[in-house]
């Protein structure tokens, strides 16, 4: 038990699941596209935290094998192979870092599609469909809030008042009626959702 509490794979893991349980706790009052990007970004920055474990392990085994060429030798190359294999493992693990951050966290972050009348709010709000989506995002985490949105089924039901309150809020019509689109809405969306499709902005 002692080894273990001193093990820097035990504590390496520990945090990995005591961040993990954290974020996906906290899911529990925020939007459904904030709980996938936060599911997104946990899988994601899983291989880093196993790449870590990976290397403590492969240190540990150089500095044994080192400890043990230089009680046989007393080899300077020996002494130097723990420090050498740890900076090309921190220049690995830097790497890594850097191409989960800028590969695939955008990907993540603009994977999630616009809702369909978003595409015809332009028109009316001012606003790009960029710049809807991320008032949309703040407007639905506000509202969860609010609401005391807690469960899946709560943030489903809630998807058309939600939807033509954030429209109110923008002094746009009502997009939604009985869980369809609204006249208005059917007319402009296909138009600038084929604009937006070949110029995203």
């Amino acid at each position: 038990m002692q080894r273990l509490l001193h093990s820097s794979k035990f504590w390496t893991a520990a945090i990995d699941a005591i961040l993990s349980t954290i974020l996906l706790l906290a899911t529990r009052f925020l939007s459904p596209d904030d709980v996938k990007l936060i599911e997104q970004l946990i899988i994601v920055y899983q291989p880093v935290f196993i790449v870590v474990i990976a290397a403590i392990a492969v240190e540990d085994a150089a500095v044994k094998r080192a400890a043990t060429s230089t009680m046989v030798n007393n080899s300077k190359a020996a002494q130097e192979l723990p420090k050498s294999l740890t900076a090309k493992l921190l220049i690995l693990l830097f790497a890594l870092a850097l191409g989960s951050y800028f590969f695939f966290v955008p990907q993540i972050a603009s994977a999630e599609a616009p809702q369909p009348y978003l595409y015809a709010m332009p028109r009316c709000s001012g606003l790009s469909i960029t710049q809807l989506q991320d008032a949309q995002q703040d407007f639905d985490s506000a509202y969860g809030w609010q609401h005391q949105l807690t469960t899946p089924a709560q943030w489903s039901a809630s998807y058309e008042a939600r939807a033509n309150e954030f429209a109110h809020a923008l002094g746009c019509p009502a997009p939604l009626c009985d869980g369809a689109l609204a006249f208005a809405y059917k007319i402009y969306a296909p138009t600038y959702q084929r604009i937006w499709t070949l110029f995203p902005d």
